[in-house]
């Protein structure tokens, strides 16, 4: 039985969308082994599949454990024939390709950031990957990016400078999971690149869910023909953001006030910061809850107000519910436009908006015309999921004859 290693960083918008690719994969006999850190196993072991584990620790970091061989013994067991890796991992990625000499995919969970949407990029993903892995050298033990030359440069390899060592991203292969038709600028279209259709499976992100009889009481307001509207900005806002989140969710909260919105009712998830509207007093139409399974809730609503990340977005779109976006950080910008570029929603900044304009885009995003775009997202990204194209370009990826490397043998 060939054998695939999936290597990902602990970021969940990133670890996720791989899991329906390795589901696949497994499906068609290939072996599936999971490296990474403990919420790397522990939700990969949950999906059923085997793990390793590459705890981190002071002492101890990922990158060092690759450069010292702590793979060795695994990898000379195992032989696995490719790494799937999150594009996010592309400096410790490097670090494998260079010790084992195996083939390699980037798995992207969003389009890359930074682009313009009215140039032509050829490579982006190629430069986006580059980008991380030299945006990481610059944040690790020095000892280590010294050890990473030294191993590159007994491969042969002259490094002159930082940009040398990321030069072999070129010759990886990128799982997109998300169909080309949402984006709407320009991009090359490259046979190392690969959109899939995948919907986000956001039900394992949080076990504990909303309080009792949340559901029920959502049903329960549809039965009495109010329009549901489910809000969050996502797993890490909260975190890094947490006096704009919170202030963020009493603007919302406010809007919900007006008289325009009285047959509206509001499903806030504020995740950490929930604790903190407990005791308030709530406008009748709104509750506040820590986590709410989303991909239920979504079923039930007429609009989501969201932070944009590209899980969300995507769980938007198979559940057809049209978006109002608020980006926070990160990709978040580029997809609040892709959505309003493509009638999915509308994009939002709640710092230089009133209530009352919040309030009219509301009942404007109930209009027909964002149902029909956003059934026409759907059947992209359905046309693209149901080729599955990763396992025909996985077959042909393979197909090509390349050896597993012994660790610490020339390839000449």
């Amino acid at each position: 039985m060939t054998e695939i290693l999936f290597f990902s960083d602990e970021d969940m918008g990133h670890l996720i969308p791989t899991f329906p690719i390795a589901k696949n994969l497994a499906e068609h006999g290939y072996k599936i082994t999971y490296i990474g850190q403990e919420k790397v196993v522990k939700m990969a072991t949950k999906m059923g599949f085997d793990t390793y584990s590459l705890q981190e620790n002071p002492e101890s970091r990922k990158l060092s454990k690759i450069l010292s061989g702590t793979l060795d013994g695994l990898l000379d067991k195992r032989k696995p024939k490719l790494i799937i890796a999150t594009a996010h991992s592309t400096l410790e990625i490097l670090a494998l390709y260079f010790r084992y000499r195996i083939k390699t995919v980037l798995v992207w969970s969003h389009f890359p950031m930074g682009l313009r949407f009215d140039s032509l990029r050829k490579n982006p993903y190629v430069e986006r990957a580059q980008g991380f892995a030299l945006d990481r050298m610059k944040n690790i033990d020095p000892n280590e990016l010294v050890e990473m030359i030294e191993l590159f440069q007994k491969e042969g390899y002259e490094i002159n400078e930082l940009k040398d060592l990321v030069e072999l991203c070129k010759d990886f292969t990128h799982f997109i999971t998300c169909t080309k038709a949402l984006y709407f600028g320009r991009i090359a279209t490259r046979k190392k690149e690969v959109y899939l259709g995948y919907k986000h499976y956001t039900p394992l992100l949080n076990p504990n869910y909303a309080s009792e009889g949340l559901m029920e009481t959502v049903r329960q307001k549809k039965a009495e023909n109010k329009k549901v509207i489910f809000c969050s900005l996502g797993t890490m806002s909260g975190k890094l953001f947490p006096k704009k989140t919170k202030k963020f969710f009493e603007f919302m909260i406010r809007c919900m006030s007006h008289h325009q919105l009285q047959n509206y009712f509001m499903v806030i998830a504020a995740g950490n910061l929930q604790p903190e509207f407990a005791n308030l007093k709530m406008p009748h139409n709104v509750v506040v809850e820590r986590w709410v399974p989303q991909s239920e809730l979504l079923s039930e609503v007429e609009l989501a107000i969201i932070h944009g990340g590209m899980g969300s977005v995507k769980e938007c779109v198979f559940s057809s519910v049209p978006m109002l976006v608020n980006p926070m950080g990160r990709d978040q910008f580029e997809n609040a436009k892709m959505v309003d570029k493509h009638h999915l929603g509308k994009e939002m900044d709640f710092e230089k908006v009133s209530e009352s304009e919040v309030v009219a885009t509301i009942i404007l995003l109930d209009d027909q015309i964002y149902k029909d775009s956003l059934t026409k997202m759907k059947e992209h990204f359905t046309n693209d999921y149901n080729q599955k194209k990763e396992i025909e370009f996985v077959e042909q990826l393979l197909g090509k004859p390349q050896e597993y490397v012994q660790p610490h043998l020339k390839v000449s």
